[in-house]
């Protein structure tokens, strides 16, 4: 383990090492108290950030609605966070999502689905409120193996972050 010349945190293995490798993350829970809607959002992260497909209208209505009484985009976006993890339900059963407008479907009609539709709603709804955000795929952290010391990922522990707490699962 070490920095490059950058200062980032790299992990250096030989090769032929095989599949195993070392990840250090530097997670952080954003304090409301020291964020400001003062300072605009930077051109470059507006430009990437803020892009939208053509959406079915009833989306941006919806995150008005959501985000009327909110002050700030901080407010705003967990005002879209809480409406979608008290709204909707957790499926892995995506009945009713198919069709030429998936996100619609499930803001309007199916009202559950698996943590991609969450994490893009949210993605889309915050971007309508002039909200810089992106979708992130990737694994959680998998079974903890004790004899040998290490973490085995799999596919079913993939997943989409679109916001800092799961929604509610139902059976």
């Amino acid at each position: 383990l070490g920095r490059d010349a950058a200062g980032n945190l790299v992990t250096r293995r030989p090769r032929g090492a095989g599949l195993s490798y070392t990840v250090i993350s530097d997670s952080f829970a954003p304090n409301p108290a020291t964020m400001s809607d003062r300072f605009p959002v930077p051109e470059e992260i507006a430009r990437k950030h803020l892009q939208l497909p053509n959406l079915d209208p009833r989306i941006a209505r919806r995150a008005r609605e959501v985000t009327r009484a909110a002050p700030g985009r901080y407010a705003r976006a967990r005002a879209l966070e809480e409406h979608l993890r008290s709204q909707y339900a957790y499926s892995l059963e995506l009945e009713g999502l198919a069709g030429p407008d998936p996100l619609a479907a499930f803001l309007f009609s199916a009202r559950a689905g698996h943590c991609e539709y969450f994490a893009s709603a949210l993605a889309v709804m915050m971007r309508l409120e002039g909200i810089p955000s992106r979708l992130v795929n990737g694994y959680r952290a998998g079974d903890y193996n004790r004899i040998g010391g290490h973490w085995t990922v799999r596919q079913r522990h993939a997943h989409a972050l679109g916001s800092s707490r799961r929604p509610r699962r139902i059976e």
